[in-house]
């Protein structure tokens, strides 16, 4: 008889201790790298947040080198929202399911896909044998340049049927003299330029349209 209660006891505080682990929470360290989709670019000065349900339990910001780490307390089976923020960036929601009721390392890469710039018309329209280009705004590009120390522009020139070549060489002298006198930092950019001539309708408003965008941050136009 004192055997079976003494068995009882036993797995009774066995039982408690084992409930408690499960109950307490435990530390885990989550780490990885923040960088771009496709090209796989380290993105710095990222936002990165653990969140459960509503609830925001850490945050911190990734390194020069896109690296980020950081520990939260959990129990296991909770699942956790690992999000990424950038400038000029869409964020990106990761989920994290705590497997195991001891301390462990989690390894997660956020992944953030790069905004495009050309959502905003990105062109310049020429009046017709006129070398001035109708004024637009750099500001997007500045800002773009702010995080990124050189990129690729890419140009395409699509000119009106009767504009000589002379015209098209001098429409893109001009174009440069533009940026320099607005100040852009030209020695940031990499220029890759293509020309097309376009294919004008009878009573068409056909005008002389350059147009350009971001197609590489890594410092060089990316060469098909």
């Amino acid at each position: 008889m004192k055997t079976i209660l003494l068995f009882l006891v036993i797995a009774l505080l066995s039982g408690s201790v084992i409930g408690q682990e499960e109950e307490n929470p435990h530390t885990i360290y989550i780490e990885g790298i923040v960088k771009e989709l496709h090209t796989m670019t380290p993105v710095p000065n990222a936002e990165v947040c653990v969140i459960s349900g509503s609830d925001t339990l850490k945050r911190t910001t990734s390194d020069a080198k896109g690296n980020y780490k950081l520990t939260v307390d959990t129990r296991q089976g909770d699942q956790l929202e690992v999000s990424g923020m950038a400038k000029h960036h869409d964020p990106s929601r990761n989920l994290l399911i705590v497997t195991s009721p001891i301390l462990q390392d989690y390894h997660l890469d956020v992944e953030l896909v790069y905004q495009t710039v050309s959502h905003a018309p990105p062109r310049i329209l020429f009046e017709a044998g006129s070398l001035q280009p109708i004024p637009f705004d750099l500001t997007m590009y500045r800002e773009l340049l702010e995080d990124n120390p050189k990129v690729c522009l890419e140009i395409e020139l699509y000119s009106h049927p009767d504009d000589p070549e002379k015209l098209t060489k001098k429409r893109l002298e001009q174009f440069e003299k533009y940026l320099v006198s607005e100040n852009f930092p030209m020695n940031q950019v990499d220029f890759n330029f293509t020309h097309h001539v376009r294919n004008c309708k009878d009573n068409e408003t056909c005008l002389t349209e350059l147009f350009f965008e971001i197609s590489s941050l890594e410092g060089h136009c990316l060469q098909e």
